[in-house]
């Protein structure tokens, strides 16, 4: 094909209905497999099928990945990730850790910790009941599950559950009606240091 990269790439994805777009991070030193390229960035921000952002090799050649990062942050497009997972046989015989993100406590300044740690603690306790639940869809698909959840900055957190534990792929489901406005997903595939599946929400 010839003309802008980038259109291309999304006519492409748009024509053929891909379950999934593969894409690599930019460059052969480490700093620059950090970060992506500009086509990269575009094409996750447009595309609206299932996007990898392939960074990390999996340790078995031809293996799925066996253990994942699910980034729970209480919309029901976490739900749709389950589903994809589980459709695309990702979560078989696979570690899966869900990350309830708490976000900032709306009035709490970071200066006040006991203030913090109270609210953080309310917040844990209703979310709890989620993470239970999503995790039994994933149990009953044969899954290892883990729970956890984290307060503050969801990107901070984010990079630190995966910095501690090292899995094969972060999962973050994109929000239906912010195609190429979902700068969550978009800063996840661009900041972290493994691989990152975002999935759509429908």
């Amino acid at each position: 094909r010839q003309g802008d990269i980038v259109d291309e790439i999304i006519a492409t994805i748009e024509a053929e209905r891909p379950d999934l777009v593969v894409l690599g991070p930019r460059g052969r030193s480490r700093l620059a497999q950090m970060l992506l390229g500009s086509v990269s960035r575009q094409v996750i921000a447009d595309a609206s099928t299932a996007t990898l952002v392939a960074r990390k090799p999996l340790r078995d050649e031809g293996s799925l990945p066996q253990s994942l990062l699910l980034l729970v942050d209480g919309t029901r497009a976490t739900e749709a990730a389950i589903d994809w997972l589980t459709a695309a046989g990702w979560a078989e015989d696979t570690q899966v850790r869900l990350l309830g993100l708490l976000g900032v406590p709306p009035g709490v300044e970071y200066d006040e910790p006991e203030l913090l740690a109270q609210v953080s603690a309310s917040l844990r306790d209703d979310v709890a009941h989620t993470l239970e639940s999503l995790a039994e869809r994933l149990v009953g698909h044969g899954s290892d599950v883990g729970l956890d959840a984290a307060s503050g900055h969801p990107l901070e957190a984010t990079l630190q559950a995966a910095e501690k534990l090292e899995p094969d792929a972060i999962v973050v489901a994109r929000h239906r009606g912010r195609r190429g406005q979902d700068p969550f997903a978009e800063k996840v595939a661009r900041y972290a240091k493994t691989s990152v599946l975002m999935t759509p929400e429908s």
